[in-house]
This record gives structure tokens, sequence and C-alpha cells, in this order.
């Protein structure tokens, strides 16, 4: 669920010293009242972080699908993502011919770690489609292109079975919970108008 170093290889989410943090978060959240969880709040998790890991140990497996609100917002946010879609489009707007549909798959990777819900996300997962970035260029009287699109991030929050601590302490979550992992596809809109004229 959070940090997984792998992640572009299996999509896995954990990272060896985030789980035991997170289980440090669990028993201080389980065993101390609303005070306690109170007190949780900010301590090891920003709000999208924590609302992953929530989602991940309450165990419902339901798939997280999302388009806009507040997780299209956190998403545009995040320079590093911003950063990467803008160089597809580039890639994109420099060999392309005139105004027409956008279709692009790239991989995804931005902060690892597991304290935000960005570092949980870290990499997107390739057998779930990657980041898709899908919408129109138009051709503008400039030369270069205008682009509305809409871009999601499809992943999989669940332990990486690569590392043994992943295993253990994920093995000891169960026992006192039952998380189920489960999928996200998280969109979001983005514009970008580009100084390439296209073609050759």
């Amino acid at each position: 669920v959070v940090g997984g170093t792998t992640s572009e290889l299996s999509g896995g989410k954990f990272a060896n010293g985030a789980i035991t943090a997170a289980m440090q978060y669990v028993m201080n959240w389980q065993g101390g009242g609303e005070s306690a969880q109170e007190s949780n709040k900010g301590w090891l998790f920003d709000e999208k972080g924590e609302e992953l890991f929530m989602r991940w140990l309450n165990g419902s497996g339901e798939t997280l699908i999302t388009n806009g609100g507040s997780w299209g917002e956190y998403m545009k946010a995040n320079q590093f993502l911003t950063n990467q879609i803008n160089l597809a489009l580039y890639g994109d707007a420099a060999n392309r011919l005139g105004s027409g549909f956008v279709n692009l798959t790239v991989h995804g990777e931005i902060q690892n770690g597991y304290s935000t819900g960005y570092e949980m996300l870290h990499g997107t997962h390739r057998g779930l489609g990657d980041l898709s970035i899908i919408g129109f260029a138009e051709l503008l009287s400039t030369g270069g292109y205008a682009y509305n699109v809409t871009v999601t991030w499809n992943d999989r929050i669940d332990p990486n079975p690569i590392y043994l601590g992943d295993r253990v302490r994920a093995g000891i979550l169960n026992t006192i919970f039952s998380p189920a992992d489960y999928d996200v596809h998280i969109s979001w809109q983005h514009s970008r108008d580009t100084r390439y004229t296209g073609g050759n």
C-alpha cells in the first residue's frame, strides 16, 4: 500500500519500513479511543495517504474510481507528474501533422515513500493501463497545439511480495484486520499549449 520501490515492475506499494510505521499508526488508532485517533491525523499520512491506507485496511477491496474533485486537484498539484504529462504531450506534438485525437499511454512515477498519497501511489501499474492521456489536440494559428486531455492514473494498492518484511508485516495486520488489495483509477483534466509545429 505504501511506497513500493519496485512498483514499476509489480505495482506493489509497500516498503519495508513503511508498513512498520503503519502498524504503529493502526495500534494507536485501534487501542487509544477517539482522542488517539484524532492524534493520528497528520502524524504519518496526509489526508489522501490516510484515505488510501484505510481503504486497504478496511478490506472492502472496492475499486477507487474518481474523476476530478479533490483527487483531481490533488494529482494536478504534483509538479513531478505535471512535468511528465507535459513531456508526453510535447513528444506527441513533435510528430503530429494536424489537429486530432490524442491517445497516449506512458508510465507515471512520482515520489516514493509512505506518508503522502503521492508516495503511496508512486508508480502506475502497467497491467491496469499505466498513465493514460486521452483527448484532443487543436492546431493553433501560431503553429503550436492546444491540448485538452483527460489523464488517468491506473494503479493497485497492494503489498509487494518481493520483500519478506512486507509479507510478514502484512500478515500481522491480517490477524487484526481484513485488509484487501484494490485498484485505483484517478482521472482529471489537463490543458497545455505546446510550442512545437509538428511534422517534418
